[in-house]
This record gives C-alpha cells, structure tokens and sequence, in this order.
C-alpha cells in the first residue's frame, strides 16, 4: 500500500508501493516503487523505483531507477539509471546511466554513460562528460568537454611515456608521463641532487603542463612543478635532510620516431625548506634527456 506522513521504526520500515513524507528507521528502509520525502536509515535505503528528495544511509542508499535530490551514505551510494541532485559518500557513488549535479566520495565516482556537473574523489570516471572532475586519477571512454584536476588525467587517447633525463639540479631522473591533446601531468624520481652535502638524496616531483606543436616534431611545453627531496644520509646540521623545491620549465621537444624522442629544458626553481618561510636555494634549471614509448 501507500504511506503518507511520519513514520518511525526501530529496527525497518518497508512500504510495497508509494512512500511519501518522512520515514525513519533504526536498520533499513524498503519503498518497493516510489518515494518522496526524508528517508533515514541506520543502515540502508532502498528505493524499488524512484527516489526523490532527502535519503540519509548509514551504509548504503541503493535506487533501481531513478533518483533525484541529495543523498548521503558513508559507504556507498547507488542508482540504477538516472540521478539528479549531489551524492556523497565516505567510499562509492555509481550512477548506471546518467548524472546531472555533484557527486563527492572518499574513493571513487562512477557514471557508467554520460555525466554533467562535478565529480571529487580519489578516482573519477564517466564514459562521456561536461563539467569537472577533481581526484588522483580521472578517466573518461569516450569524449569529455570541461576541466579535469589530478595527478593523472587520463582517456584511450592519452600517452604514457617515459622520460629520463639529467641536469644542474638532479643528477639522474625518471618520469612517467601521461600526455593528452594539450594538457599533460608527469610522475617523476630523482637521485643525486646537487648542492647537498650528501652521498645519497632521493626525490619525488609532479609537474603539470600544456604542450603546443610548432612544426612537425617539433612542440614547445611548459609546466610547473612541486619536488620533495630526501637526504638519506645527511649529518651536516647546517643543512636539512628534508627540502622542497618550486619549480618552472619550458621544454622544447623533437620527435626523432613515433616512440622515441629527445628534449631539452631550461626553467628556474626555487628550493625551500619545511617549516621556515626562507630559501634554502634558488637558481636556474636546465635539463636534457630522451621521450620513451
């Protein structure tokens, strides 16, 4: 039957058809078609059908079909076909079709065909997109037109390569880049940076950057950068065992083949130390090195 108005359980609340008002319940809530209203759930929400307004889960909120409004779970949020409105959860949101709004979640965002708005989470995917994607890792299948923010940006069309190089600031140096039509981000390690009274350093940077093409093989890139170093047996008190460094570049690349390529940068970088809001060193950085895969 229907249900309309208030209703409190203390362990479920189950309606075979339509739910309309607020329903509250200690361990779970069932609407096997339709609700509307302010449903919350110790446990979880489920909605047969459709589900609009507010849906409160402990763990899970789950729609067959179609939801819309705000839901919060703190593990995972799920609906079968369409959702409009913001979903939030501590793990997981996955929409089976299509997601018009914001969906926010401690680990991953999944709309499996079209999303509009905004995803922030560790990982974000979608096969086809409009809006933003804010997390670690974003993917999309198909076509994206927006804006995606992380440490790796990634489609079908993105290139993975590598890249090893050296320079005045860091001896030996491996990257791993993931390069689209325009925008590009790079994973990298270092070893041997200059200027430490140190046998042994280490480092780990990101970069982030645009690429234009010039002539043929021939592009211009430049990009900004965030570097942690990592001296590992340094015992000189005057200098610390831990800096960071700011960085700038402009690289100028020549594609010798499809899968390999050389490339030589110049830029300027500011090294710093943790807790203070002084230099440590700042110079000019100028780099040469080789494009894999």
């Amino acid at each position: 039957g229907c249900m309309r108005g208030l209703q409190l359980a203390g362990v479920s609340n189950i309606c075979g058809e339509h739910s309309r008002g607020v329903v509250v319940s200690g361990l779970v809530s069932i609407a096997g078609d339709n609700s509307e209203g302010v449903i919350v759930s110790g446990l979880t929400t489920i909605g047969g059908h459709n589900t609009n307004g507010l849906v409160v889960g402990g763990l899970m909120n789950v729609t067959g079909n179609q939801a819309s409004g705000v839901q919060l779970a703190g593990a995972a949020n799920i609906t079968g076909q369409t959702y409009n409105g913001i979903m939030t959860s501590g793990l997981l949101n996955v929409v089976g079709e299509n997601m018009n709004g914001l969906q926010v979640s401690g680990l991953a965002n999944i709309t499996a065909h079209r999303m509009k708005g905004v995803q922030v989470g560790v990982a974000n995917y979608t096969t086809q997109g409009r809006g933003l994607q804010i997390g670690l890792v974003n993917f999309y299948q198909k076509d994206f037109q927006g804006l995606q923010l992380g440490l790796v940006n990634a489609n079908p069309e993105t290139k993975v390569q590598m890249l090893v190089y050296s320079g005045n600031s860091s001896l030996g140096n491996i990257g791993v880049r993931f390069k689209n039509r325009l925008f590009y981000t790079i994973l990298g390690v270092g070893s041997m940076y200059r200027g430490l009274n140190d046998k042994f350093t280490v480092s780990t940077s990101y970069r982030a950057g645009l690429s234009f093409p010039l002539v043929r093989k021939l592009s211009l890139s430049g990009d900004l950068g965030y570097e942690h170093i990592e001296g590992c047996s340094n015992k000189d008190a005057r200098i610390p065992r831990r800096l960071y460094a700011l960085q700038g570049r402009l690289n100028l690349e020549y594609q010798l083949s499809p899968r390999f390529g050389l490339f030589a940068t110049g830029g300027y970088g500011l090294t710093r130390f943790y807790g203070h809001s002084s230099n440590f060193d700042n110079k000019a950085i100028v780099e040469a090195g080789i494009i894999l895969f």
